[in-house]
């Protein structure tokens, strides 16, 4: 009555603590009989106590009920049925339907009035049909309200079913997870087995294929049954971890089948998030192929993983090195294989973060994606990593639209290949749609599209996982596109608490998170709070990975835009002029960063009252953006009212309103009235 109905966590509590009750009532041979709400107290903790036993019978008393609350009497207690423990179930099916919805399964002003509906054979599931409660929980609890008794579930019966509906989501993971290594390691064998099958075909070898098929389903088996008995919340990286004393000793008699075991447990045990032991395993895999002389695609694949490691730990300059090998360099002459096109995709991605000049990767990634339409790929999804290295270094040199095309078609090419969700490669993709649709001002595209994208990804992966947090952080940045500054600095406050609870989350995505944190502190007034994230996130990506990292760059940036919000302009000049003479030696004049730090420097010169230099900077830095992100989109807007206002304070007012009434019906349109770009062209249109 006070505070409306139980959220989901709290029924579930409150059904396990009343079933558990009905069980052990029922195992003493003693029927409650009158189960309802009143009858149910919570102490401090939220328990519920099945209380007042004044009704109770003996389990087998078959008289017929001589008490009863009729909102929660069970059908056959009406036509003189006895109050045994089927009756008690159906009661507490009614005191669950009534603590979830504030209403019961059979209503009625009298005795005789729910007895006749009841008669009618009423639905008494259908209101818990519509409560916020999970599909399960609503199916127990309506059979719970089952007509017939024999239907019923027992107590015990509910328990273990209310146990499973607590463990599904853990449950789910555990097994796609599990089939991720399965289908994984089934793979590797069977490459193995191709491979020396067409190589040897002597009964010695013949003998090694056997006992390495033996040796390996052995491990397949331990893989699959420790989680299955490791109890709730076990997951599949257990299960590996679980295993590790027995992997160690696995193949250790034919080291190439042991390499290919240890890759692909590798990989998979780095996309569920252990990196130390997945660099270990990689490690001596590629130990054991480079000592057998083994240098095809089994120690190739092996490389591009332990590559992609290094990555993720932000050792981008060891990683390119390993993937290039004696060469230094990846080039490409038209005749190339899927290995060499993967290993140029790896290398596209990797050095693309490295902080060097990226120009001439853009060739590189557009001649690997072009190869890539003639290489038949073992698996189709393979052919997806063209379309994302060549639009993650069109979107790291900030050509936007060029990208946007790149995506449409990757996706495209997946649906006519029948790649379906759920997809690692195809979420990718996506991923990138929505920075796009963000840079380029298409925030009604970017939420529907990322919004679909974190549904797969947290029952896919689970809400943990470095997908899913990579996508929280992004519906952090479209919030903040969108001027919804509060809602988010609430999510990313969240967010970043919580991966600092997680030790596998790599330092890159702590990074990422804290500075989109500080971008929305700012715009809410808690500047102190903004500019120490700032510098604590700057701080972290220095140490990761170098000066010239592009997180580093864009951190110099918006340092110097919270000086220039603080009116603190020779401050925001002396960061602003340094981090736009490094963006332009790492990334180019044109790129949108470079002309980001160019906007603060002209905002600077502004406040500094040196009006021509600056004018001319924030001229430049529009006609960059509307080549690269187009005219309307939040950082040409930006710019453009830094422009408008160094107009005003060159006492050309109607130069000012000009171009402000010009630029505000596509701000209205993209942006909405509330935003602040909005109310700050609305301002200045109005003079």
């Amino acid at each position: 009555a006070a505070d409306g109905p139980l959220a989901a966590d709290a029924i579930h509590r409150l059904a396990v603590d009343l079933a558990g009750g009905l069980a052990a009532v029922h195992e003493a041979g003693i029927s409650h009989g009158d189960l309802k709400p009143a009858n149910v107290w919570l102490d401090d903790r939220g328990r519920a106590l099945l209380m007042d036993f004044g009704a109770a019978t003996p389990v087998d008393d078959d008289r017929p009920a001589r008490f009863g609350s009729p909102v929660t009497m069970a059908p056959e207690l009406f036509d003189g049925g006895a109050a045994g423990p089927a009756a008690d179930v159906w009661a507490l099916g009614a005191v669950l339907s009534f603590a979830a919805t504030g209403a019961y399964p059979i209503a009625g002003d009298s005795f005789e009035t729910i007895r006749e509906t009841h008669r009618r054979g009423a639905d008494a599931g259908r209101v818990i049909s519509a409560a916020p409660l999970a599909a399960d929980m609503r199916r127990l609890i309506t059979t719970m309200l089952a007509a017939a008794p024999a239907e019923r579930p027992t107590p015990e019966a509910a328990l273990r079913e209310l146990t499973e509906i607590q463990t599904a989501p853990q449950r789910r993971l555990r097994r796609r997870a599990l089939a991720a290594a399965v289908a994984s390691l089934v793979i590797g064998l069977v490459a193995s087995l191709l491979f020396l099958r067409q190589a040897h075909e002597s009964e010695a070898q013949s003998k090694l294929l056997l006992e390495r098929s033996e040796a390996v389903s052995e491990l397949l088996f331990e893989v699959i049954d420790r989680p299955r008995f490791a109890g709730p919340g076990a997951t599949i990286a257990e299960g590996i971890r679980g295993l590790a004393g027995q992997i160690d000793d696995a193949l250790v008699d034919d080291p190439v089948g042991r390499a290919e075991l240890l890759t692909h447990l590798g990989h998979t045990t780095m996309d569920i998030e252990d990196l130390e032991l997945a660099g270990r395993w990689l490690d001596e895999a590629i130990v054991l192929f480079e000592a057998e002389g083994i240098r095809d695609e089994r120690a190739r694949y092996a490389t591009r993983m332990k590559a992609n490691l290094l990555a993720r730990a932000g050792r981008f300059e060891e990683g390119v090195d390993l993937i290039t090998g004696d060469t230094g360099a990846i080039t490409l002459g038209g005749a190339e294989t899927a290995s060499d096109l993967l290993d140029a995709f790896t290398f596209i991605n990797i050095r693309s973060q490295t902080g060097r000049d990226n120009g001439p990767l853009v060739e590189l990634a557009e001649t690997a994606n072009q190869l890539a339409d003639g290489i038949a790929w073992t698996k189709p999804s393979f052919r997806l990593h063209g379309y994302e290295s060549l639009a993650r270094i069109q979107v790291t040199t900030g050509q936007y639209r060029e990208a946007e095309a790149t995506l449409d078609a990757g996706v495209m090419w997946a649906a006519a290949a029948g790649i379906e969700d759920p997809d690692g490669q195809l979420q990718v993709l996506r991923e990138y749609q929505v920075q796009v649709y963000i840079e380029t001002g298409r925030l009604r595209e970017a939420e529907a599209t990322l919004t679909r994208n974190l549904e797969i990804l947290r029952d896919w992966l689970g809400p943990d996982h470095f997908d899913t947090i990579r996508a929280e952080n992004l519906q952090g940045i479209l919030l903040y596109n969108m001027g919804r500054f509060e809602d988010a600095a609430a999510l990313l406050e969240v967010l970043y608490a919580r991966i600092g609870d997680l030790p596998s989350i790599d330092d890159g995505i702590r990074v990422d998170v804290g500075s989109n944190l500080a971008n929305a502190l700012k715009e809410i007034g808690r500047k102190d709070e903004a500019m120490a994230m700032y510098e604590a996130s700057r701080d972290l990506a220095r140490e990761r990975s170098g000066s010239n990292d592009i997180r580093v760059l864009m951190l110099s940036s918006n340092i110097a835009e919270l000086h220039v919000d603080l009116g603190q302009w020779a401050e925001a000049h002396a960061v602003a002029e340094e981090t736009l003479a490094l963006d332009e030696a790492a990334l180019g004049p044109a790129h949108p960063f470079t002309n980001h730090a160019r906007t603060m420097l002209g905002s600077a010169l502004t406040g500094l009252g040196r009006l021509d230099e600056a004018e001319a900077a924030l001229e430049t830095a529009r006609g960059h953006f509307e080549a690269t992100v187009g005219a309307g989109t939040p950082l040409h807007l930006q710019a453009s009212i830094a422009l408008a206002r160094n107009l005003l304070a060159q006492g050309r007012t109607a130069a000012a309103r000009e171009l402000a009434s010009k630029l505000l019906p596509v701000a209205l349109e993209s942006l909405g009235a509330e935003h602040p770009y909005s109310r700050s062209l609305a301002e200045l249109a109005a003079g």
